[in-house]
Protein backbone atom coordinates (compact mmCIF):
# COMPACT_ATOMS: atom_id res chain seq x y z
CA UNK A 1 0.00 0.00 0.00
CA UNK A 2 1.25 3.85 -0.62
CA UNK A 3 0.39 6.88 1.23
CA UNK A 4 -1.50 7.36 -2.72
CA UNK A 5 -3.67 4.66 -2.47
CA UNK A 6 -4.68 5.07 1.05
CA UNK A 7 -5.62 8.67 1.23
CA UNK A 8 -7.93 7.44 -2.18
CA UNK A 9 -9.63 4.66 0.32
CA UNK A 10 -10.08 7.42 2.71
CA UNK A 11 -11.93 8.99 0.41
CA UNK A 12 -14.15 6.45 -1.30
CA UNK A 13 -12.27 7.14 -4.40
CA UNK A 14 -10.78 4.55 -7.18
CA UNK A 15 -6.98 4.16 -7.20
CA UNK A 16 -6.54 4.29 -10.65
CA UNK A 17 -3.21 5.01 -12.19
CA UNK A 18 -4.80 8.64 -13.36
CA UNK A 19 -5.49 9.37 -9.89
CA UNK A 20 -2.36 8.43 -8.08
CA UNK A 21 -0.62 10.02 -10.58
CA UNK A 22 -2.58 13.49 -9.90
CA UNK A 23 -1.74 12.75 -6.04
CA UNK A 24 2.22 12.25 -6.42
CA UNK A 25 2.27 15.43 -9.25
CA UNK A 26 0.39 17.52 -6.34
CA UNK A 27 2.65 16.20 -3.82
CA UNK A 28 5.94 16.97 -5.58
CA UNK A 29 4.64 20.74 -6.02
CA UNK A 30 4.15 20.50 -2.04
CA UNK A 31 7.61 19.12 -0.87
CA UNK A 32 6.09 18.14 1.96
CA UNK A 33 5.79 14.13 1.77
CA UNK A 34 9.00 13.51 3.70
CA UNK A 35 7.36 15.18 6.65
CA UNK A 36 4.07 12.90 6.26
CA UNK A 37 1.86 15.76 5.23
CA UNK A 38 2.40 15.27 1.19
CA UNK A 39 -0.35 17.54 0.49
CA UNK A 40 0.62 20.13 3.22
CA UNK A 41 -2.98 20.72 4.85
CA UNK A 42 -3.22 23.24 7.36
CA UNK A 43 -4.53 23.04 11.12
CA UNK A 44 -3.23 20.98 14.16
CA UNK A 45 -5.01 17.28 13.96
CA UNK A 46 -3.79 14.47 15.99
CA UNK A 47 0.02 13.17 15.71
CA UNK A 48 0.54 16.27 14.47
CA UNK A 49 4.52 17.23 15.32
CA UNK A 50 6.53 20.27 14.40
CA UNK A 51 5.68 23.00 11.96
CA UNK A 52 6.63 23.54 8.80
CA UNK A 53 5.39 26.34 7.57
CA UNK A 54 2.95 29.51 8.34
CA UNK A 55 3.60 29.16 11.84
CA UNK A 56 2.43 32.27 13.22
CA UNK A 57 -0.75 31.98 11.38
CA UNK A 58 -4.26 30.65 12.14
CA UNK A 59 -3.23 27.79 9.39
CA UNK A 60 -0.48 26.55 10.83
CA UNK A 61 1.59 23.58 7.89
CA UNK A 62 2.55 20.54 10.19
CA UNK A 63 4.63 17.34 10.32
CA UNK A 64 3.17 14.16 11.62
CA UNK A 65 5.13 11.38 13.43
CA UNK A 66 3.80 8.66 10.99
CA UNK A 67 2.66 8.81 7.73
CA UNK A 68 -1.18 7.30 8.74
CA UNK A 69 -0.98 9.94 11.41
CA UNK A 70 -0.88 12.29 8.44
CA UNK A 71 -3.67 10.70 5.89
CA UNK A 72 -6.25 10.37 8.62
CA UNK A 73 -5.45 14.06 9.07
CA UNK A 74 -5.33 14.83 4.98
CA UNK A 75 -9.03 12.63 5.30
CA UNK A 76 -10.65 15.02 8.16
CA UNK A 77 -9.12 18.23 6.26
CA UNK A 78 -10.80 17.39 3.42
CA UNK A 79 -14.37 16.95 4.88
CA UNK A 80 -14.53 21.32 4.71
CA UNK A 81 -16.85 22.02 2.47
CA UNK A 82 -14.13 23.95 0.67
CA UNK A 83 -12.87 20.35 -0.41
CA UNK A 84 -15.70 18.85 -1.83
CA UNK A 85 -15.18 19.24 -5.60
CA UNK A 86 -11.71 17.76 -4.79
CA UNK A 87 -12.72 14.80 -3.28
CA UNK A 88 -15.86 14.65 -5.82
CA UNK A 89 -13.35 14.68 -8.83
CA UNK A 90 -10.90 12.08 -7.57
CA UNK A 91 -14.28 9.60 -6.81
CA UNK A 92 -15.28 10.07 -10.66
CA UNK A 93 -11.78 9.24 -11.81
CA UNK A 94 -12.34 12.35 -13.82
CA UNK A 95 -8.61 12.64 -15.18
CA UNK A 96 -5.70 15.29 -14.38
CA UNK A 97 -7.32 18.20 -16.34
CA UNK A 98 -10.58 17.64 -14.46
CA UNK A 99 -8.61 17.31 -11.04
CA UNK A 100 -6.80 20.07 -11.86
CA UNK A 101 -9.20 22.59 -12.08
CA UNK A 102 -10.98 21.11 -8.98
CA UNK A 103 -8.03 21.72 -6.68
CA UNK A 104 -6.94 25.24 -8.74
CA UNK A 105 -10.54 26.74 -8.12
CA UNK A 106 -10.38 25.55 -4.74
CA UNK A 107 -9.87 27.51 -2.06
CA UNK A 108 -6.80 24.84 -0.87
CA UNK A 109 -4.12 27.77 -2.16
CA UNK A 110 -5.62 30.51 -4.17
CA UNK A 111 -3.53 31.98 -6.41
CA UNK A 112 -0.37 29.75 -5.50
CA UNK A 113 2.45 29.26 -8.14
CA UNK A 114 1.32 31.81 -10.41
CA UNK A 115 -2.11 31.09 -10.68
CA UNK A 116 -0.99 27.64 -11.63
CA UNK A 117 -1.14 25.33 -8.21
CA UNK A 118 -0.54 22.62 -8.13
CA UNK A 119 2.07 23.29 -10.82
CA UNK A 120 3.31 20.20 -11.24
CA UNK A 121 0.30 18.69 -12.26
CA UNK A 122 -0.74 21.51 -13.84
CA UNK A 123 2.48 21.13 -16.07
CA UNK A 124 1.29 17.35 -16.89
CA UNK A 125 -2.09 18.72 -17.99
CA UNK A 126 -0.74 20.62 -20.75
CA UNK A 127 1.77 18.01 -21.98
CA UNK A 128 -0.81 15.57 -21.92
CA UNK A 129 -2.05 14.64 -25.85
CA UNK A 130 -5.48 16.14 -26.70
CA UNK A 131 -8.34 13.64 -26.25
CA UNK A 132 -9.26 11.57 -29.19
CA UNK A 133 -11.69 13.12 -31.89
CA UNK A 134 -15.21 11.89 -32.26
CA UNK A 135 -15.87 9.62 -35.20
CA UNK A 136 -16.43 11.94 -38.29
CA UNK A 137 -20.27 11.75 -39.15
CA UNK A 138 -20.61 9.92 -42.83
CA UNK A 139 -20.09 12.14 -45.73
CA UNK A 140 -22.04 12.51 -48.44
CA UNK A 141 -18.98 10.81 -50.67
CA UNK A 142 -19.18 7.63 -47.93
CA UNK A 143 -23.24 6.73 -48.72
CA UNK A 144 -21.83 7.10 -52.64
CA UNK A 145 -19.36 4.92 -52.55
CA UNK A 146 -22.00 2.48 -50.68
CA UNK A 147 -23.47 2.19 -54.22
CA UNK A 148 -20.35 0.06 -55.86
CA UNK A 149 -21.55 -2.66 -53.79
CA UNK A 150 -24.29 -4.05 -56.50
CA UNK A 151 -26.24 -6.02 -53.81
CA UNK A 152 -26.60 -3.09 -51.61
CA UNK A 153 -27.72 -0.64 -54.71
CA UNK A 154 -30.10 -3.42 -55.93
CA UNK A 155 -31.90 -3.36 -51.99
CA UNK A 156 -31.79 0.57 -51.60
CA UNK A 157 -33.56 1.39 -54.89
CA UNK A 158 -35.96 -1.21 -54.03
CA UNK A 159 -36.86 0.18 -50.76
CA UNK A 160 -36.31 4.15 -52.16
CA UNK A 161 -39.32 2.89 -55.11
CA UNK A 162 -41.01 0.29 -53.96
CA UNK A 163 -40.90 0.48 -50.16
CA UNK A 164 -39.85 -3.23 -49.78
CA UNK A 165 -37.15 -5.60 -49.82
CA UNK A 166 -35.99 -6.98 -52.76
CA UNK A 167 -37.40 -10.45 -53.90
CA UNK A 168 -34.65 -13.13 -54.83
CA UNK A 169 -35.84 -12.70 -58.52
CA UNK A 170 -34.95 -9.20 -58.37
CA UNK A 171 -31.95 -9.46 -56.64
CA UNK A 172 -30.87 -12.36 -59.22
CA UNK A 173 -31.70 -10.04 -62.41
CA UNK A 174 -30.29 -6.92 -61.55
CA UNK A 175 -27.03 -7.60 -59.74
CA UNK A 176 -24.97 -9.18 -62.10
CA UNK A 177 -26.17 -6.69 -64.40
CA UNK A 178 -24.98 -3.74 -62.15
CA UNK A 179 -21.75 -5.99 -61.42
CA UNK A 180 -20.79 -6.34 -65.20
CA UNK A 181 -21.77 -3.31 -65.94
CA UNK A 182 -24.51 -3.60 -68.23
CA UNK A 183 -26.89 -1.36 -66.64
CA UNK A 184 -26.50 1.75 -64.85
CA UNK A 185 -27.73 2.82 -61.46
CA UNK A 186 -30.20 5.44 -63.43
CA UNK A 187 -31.29 2.52 -65.59
CA UNK A 188 -32.02 0.41 -63.01
CA UNK A 189 -33.87 3.07 -61.17
CA UNK A 190 -35.81 4.19 -64.30
CA UNK A 191 -36.48 -0.01 -64.81
CA UNK A 192 -38.13 -0.04 -61.28
CA UNK A 193 -40.17 2.85 -61.51
CA UNK A 194 -41.38 1.79 -64.96
CA UNK A 195 -42.81 -1.65 -64.04
CA UNK A 196 -46.58 -1.85 -62.64
CA UNK A 197 -45.82 -1.76 -59.29
CA UNK A 198 -43.75 0.92 -59.03
CA UNK A 199 -46.04 3.11 -60.83
CA UNK A 200 -48.50 2.14 -58.48
CA UNK A 201 -45.94 2.89 -55.82
CA UNK A 202 -45.75 6.49 -57.78
CA UNK A 203 -49.36 6.78 -57.77
CA UNK A 204 -49.93 6.34 -53.91
CA UNK A 205 -47.34 8.66 -52.77
CA UNK A 206 -48.87 11.11 -55.09
CA UNK A 207 -52.08 10.46 -52.72
CA UNK A 208 -50.57 10.63 -49.71
CA UNK A 209 -49.29 13.95 -50.44
CA UNK A 210 -52.38 15.44 -51.58
CA UNK A 211 -51.34 15.33 -54.81
CA UNK A 212 -54.07 13.94 -56.97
Amino acid sequence: MTWQSDLLAGWGAPGSPTNVEALTLWAQGEGTTDDNNPLAISGKFAGCTRCLAQCDTPSPVFAYVTMAAGIAATVAFTEGSNSAGIVQAFREDAGLAAIFEAINRSGWCAGCQGGRYPEPLWAAVQEAPPAPAPNPQPQLEDFFDMFSDPAFAVRFLYRMCLHREVDPGGMATFEPLLASGKLTLDQLMGAIEDSAEGQAAIVAERKALGLG
